[in-house]
């Protein structure tokens, strides 16, 4: 029997992988039948008697094991192997029941095509072999059996008997011919090939390929003892060997080693056969490591991504092709106020959802995200909604549904949605618009001319402004150019000084200029102005005054540009107010921080703007913790790793909320900042020495001084000695010296006291 002509039945429910299975054997040479089930494969069986029989485990029906025990029960199919295959069951423990019910092997899938019909020919061609052995002993048997009874009769027979003599010889021949042809076949195959002696554990017999795989040569394999390769207890082998001999066939892990002391994962199928009175194992080897490895780096990575999940501050919810919620982690219980058990078997559909729009109106039912996503195939991303939750309370989140989709499918089998709470930031928003009305309102009512210069024209003037010059509404003015209104004597003065402050030659304007009115007259104007952005793009701001009576006017924009330096430093305490009700325990701390950095810059003798942008600074440098979960803030126990990580994204969070921002201070970057050391073993970048803004270092200092004298909800405040002794040790490593020297001057010589 060779592959051309072995008849294989491919039994499989998946019409797909059974199709495909049969399509990749008749390409190697072999012959197929197909089944679809337990109950066509036995009719097959009877009617077509194939030669190798490959048996997916899991049926409908009459599973694969079932089908297993009636064949090997039943003594008609003695001569047929039965191959069990399966994607789910390849556990050890699975297998072993597999081949305890009489199974000849097990493929465990995934498979590659190549190594499927390389499992296949092994097999075929043990059957082959099995075929011929039996149909020899059956002939030789019966032959010897014709002899004994010639024997008992009479002399006259005898002619007969010595022509059935030769009979018998030429069958020898036969045999001796079919063992050079097995021997050819075990010595030239790709498959390693051992026989091992089942009583003293000495391999009889050994293939090329074994010699090769093992790095011993031939000769020296052939008559080794099995103690040599093996990596396992021997009584755990001996009891391995001794279920391989009592259940006539058998299949196992083991661990081998290799000449050069590698360790090698195997499988082993054992097939006891008698040659001479002795138990000889036929061992075939299937080197497994890589395939363990994947699986070991496969389990990890699963756990990986599980514990990802799990401790995520995104609510992560799968969904199955029905909207139905399959599984989910405890961010999105916490986002949305339910039990696991509320959130289980829920629809994106269920009423019990409350979402509402931006404006307060219900959601509509047709657009959520994740339905949306499931029906059409197309991402959902950044869509904003609010949750009423059980105690009425609203949680604003932004969602995205992603749909996922099986291998070769074109309609999505379920969605992944992960949802962030956006709450405290659309609070945060909420307030900032509001400061923004409020500001717009006193730009509007100012009696100062307000102006926005951009890309060469006006963008913007407020009311003031347009009766300054005459004219109605502002409307009028905005797209003309500013220069248009200047005579030409002074026109190219005044277009150098928009020049250099656009150029950043010059961080303020200030200057007199003649204005023509609408109606043709000329007053004389005093602006002043700060080269800014508008909309993200660069513009000049600023405020323009009749200096005809020059006195009222400079006293009049004092007074206005008070209240926007008023009004911009409540905006920012406004979002330092929202930082710090994220972290009642925390409270002021931002506010004393910028008193202490304050107090060491004047102690240093930098100047009045330095000590401005300090102290703006200081109230600021943590406004990133509103990204983070408010009882990761509030943890009155130490911090676990992956929480302390979380935690020290505060600052990059810090810079990207303010780089936005321009502020005419380093701002941002000291936010960034005010977490590194000196000797580059701080964070996030790890900055070095004078790498560090000179004020990102002041307000280390600042930071640590105030931190530790404060309470925390971790630990009760520990004093301003305790601070101060923490920034002496750290002079020179972590912190500046010359101000960790102004910082105990400040507090041990003169006195200091950090502000309540």
């Amino acid at each position: 029997m060779n592959k051309k002509t072995t008849n294989i039945l491919v039994v499989d429910d998946n019409a797909d992988m059974r199709q495909g299975t049969a399509l990749v054997l008749e390409r190697a040479g072999f012959s197929t039948l197909l089944a679809a089930n337990g109950e066509e494969a036995l009719r097959l069986l009877a009617e077509r008697h194939p030669a190798l029989v490959l048996l997916d485990w899991d049926m409908p029906g009459i599973d694969g094991l079932e089908v297993c025990r009636r064949v090997k029960a039943d003594r008609a199919f003695d001569d047929v192997m039965v191959v069990l295959i399966s994607a789910t069951r390849n556990a050890s423990d699975d297998q072993v029941s597999s081949l305890e019910l009489g199974a000849d092997g097990f493929i465990a899938r995934p498979i590659s095509n190549a190594e499927l019909v390389a499992r296949v020919e092994a097999f075929a061609r043990i059957a082959s072999l099995g075929a011929e052995l039996r149909a020899k002993n059956t002939q030789v048997e019966a032959t010897l059996a014709r002899l004994k009874r010639r024997e008992l009769t009479e002399l006259s027979l005898l002619e007969d008997a010595v022509a059935e003599r030769r009979k018998v010889e030429t069958s020898m021949n036969t045999l001796a011919a079919s063992e050079a042809r097995f021997r050819q076949m075990f010595e030239n195959n790709t498959a390693v090939l051992l026989l091992i002696d089942a009583n003293t554990d000495t391999i009889v017999d050994a293939n090329a390929t074994a010699s090769k795989y093992y790095g011993y040569p031939l000769e020296q394999l052939q008559g080794m003892s099995i103690d040599r390769i093996r990596a396992l207890d021997p009584a755990e082998f001996a009891a391995r060997r001794d279920q391989a001999v009592a259940k006539q066939r058998s299949f196992f892990e083991f661990s081998h080693r290799l000449a050069s002391g590698e360790i090698r994962d195997v499988e082993v199928h054992f097939t006891p056969i008698t040659s001479e009175g002795k138990t000889l194992l036929f061992s075939i080897v299937h080197d497994v490591s890589e395939r363990k490895a994947g699986e070991a780096k496969l389990r990890a990575s699963e756990e990986q991504y599980r514990l990802l999940i799990s401790t995520m501050v995104e609510g992560v919810v799968l969904l199955d092709a029905n909207s139905t919620i399959v599984t989910h982690n405890a961010a999105a219980e916490r986002i949305l106020g339910l039990s696991s058990d509320q959130m289980t078997g829920r629809t994106t559909f269920d009423p019990r959802w409350r979402a509402i729009c931006a404006d307060g109106s219900p959601f509509p039912a047709d657009t959520m995200p994740a339905p949306v996503a499931l029906k059409t195939g197309v991402p959902q991303r950044g869509v904003i909604m609010g949750i009423h939750k059980q105690d009425d309370a609203i949680t604003w989140i932004t969602v995205n549904a992603e749909p996922v989709f099986q291998p070769g499918h074109t309609t999505p089998t379920g969605v992944v949605t992960t949802m962030h709470d956006i709450t405290d930031r659309k609070l945060a928003e909420e307030s900032l618009a509001e400061s923004e009305r409020q500001f717009r309102g006193m730009v509007e009512q100012s009696i100062a001319g307000f102006y926005v210069l951009q890309d060469g024209k006006i963008a913007y003037v407020n009311p003031r402004y347009a009766e300054l010059l005459a004219f109605e509404a502002p409307e009028e003015l905005v797209g003309r150019d500013p220069l248009a209104l200047i005579p030409e004597t002074d026109r190219d003065r005044v277009a150098n000084v928009y020049r250099e402050a656009l150029e950043g030659q010059t961080p303020k304007i200030a200057y007199t200029a003649p204005v023509m009115r609408r109606d043709g007259t000329v007053i004389e104007v005093g602006a002043q102005g700060i080269a800014t952005t508008f909309h993200g793009r660069p513009a000049i701001i600023g405020l323009m005054q009749d200096i005809s009576e020059r006195k009222r006017a400079d006293e009049q924009i004092r007074r206005y540009l008070e209240q926007i330096q008023s009004a911009f430093m409540r905006t920012v305490e406004v979002a330092m107010t929202l930082s710090e009700m994220r972290d009642p325990y925390t409270a002021g701390h931002e506010r004393r921080v910028a008193e202490v950095a304050v107090a060491i810059g004047r102690e240093m003798g930098l100047d009045a703007n330095t000590l401005e942008g300090l102290r703006v600074a200081g109230y600021l440098h943590d406004i990133g913790k509103i990204s983070l979960p408010a009882e990761l803030l509030s943890k009155p126990s130490k911090l676990t790793a992956i929480e302390y990580g979380l935690i020290k994204t505060h600052a990059q969070a810090s810079y990207d909320v303010l780089k936005g921002v321009d502020f005419p201070w380093p701002v941002a970057q000291v936010a960034l900042q005010h977490h590194e050391r000196i000797d580059g073993s701080g964070y996030p970048n790890g900055l070095k020495g004078d790498g560090i803004l000179l004020e990102a270092r002041i307000m280390a200092v600042a930071d640590v001084i105030e931190a530790m004298s404060s309470h925390r909800p971790y630990r009760p405040g520990l004093g301003i000695d305790k601070a101060l002794e923490e920034i002496d040790r750290g002079r020179g490593s972590s912190y500046d010296p010359v101000i960790v020297d102004a910082g105990l001057r400040l507090f041990r010589e003169k006195g200091y006291v950090i502000p309540e």
